[in-house]
């Protein structure tokens, strides 16, 4: 599709613009045209080459281990700090070290940023909540990645290991300014197509 056909959509509806140079397709249905929903935009931004995930108050509130419901959605990135409109709906992107986007989707990455958000005040909670809502091979998965997060974070994930493992207490673990997080300023967007939505970038 061409500037000049974007351009025309934009000015006709047919696309809404999301940020610079991004435009997402309004969906239809039978109450009319609307807005995609932000939150698949947001999504929609990984096929550029953006880690995205949840953001630690969301992580907590799947756990449920807090009922607070944010102004505004807000996710982790690993781009920088910035937000996204589509049409009333704004999101926060917040970024973040390499280690609070590890398992994007999966109950063990909301374990990790459940921790970093609620800090080490409310550790044995998280812990509680783990236990009760993961399985064992989540369990598995999440102490496995136990070298690749802060130390803090990392005794407190330990508590979830049956076998209290000593050897947790001699091993070396890295700090998070040790992680590299992937750079975006150079990605080129393309294009970006979805079932609902389609998100275009010149």
């Amino acid at each position: 599709m061409s500037w000049k056909q974007t351009s025309r959509d934009a000015r006709q509806g047919t696309l809404v613009r999301v940020g610079r140079g991004l435009y997402a397709a309004q969906v239809r249905n039978s109450q009319g045209v609307r807005p995609p929903y932000i939150g698949e935009v947001v999504k929609g931004l990984v096929s550029h080459g953006l880690e995205i995930t949840e953001s630690g108050a969301a992580a907590a509130n799947a756990l449920g281990l807090t009922t607070q419901v944010p102004i505004r959605e807000a996710f982790l990135t690993s781009g920088p700090t910035s937000r996204v409109k589509v049409g009333r709906q704004v999101a926060e992107l917040r970024h973040a070290p390499g280690w609070q986007l590890l398992f994007p989707g999966k109950p063990a990455g909301s374990v990790i940023r459940a921790i970093a958000w609620l800090g080490p005040e409310r550790s044995e909670e998280v812990v509680a909540a783990a236990r009760e809502r993961l399985s064992k091979k989540e369990i598995k998965e999440l102490l496995a990645a136990r070298t690749l997060i802060p130390t803090w974070v990392a005794r407190t994930v330990s508590a979830l290991d049956p076998s209290n493992d000593s050897l947790f207490q001699s091993q070396r673990f890295r700090d998070s300014s040790d992680l590299i997080t992937t750079s975006v300023a150079n990605i080129s967007l393309r294009f970006i197509h979805r079932p609902q939505h389609c998100l275009l970038a010149f």
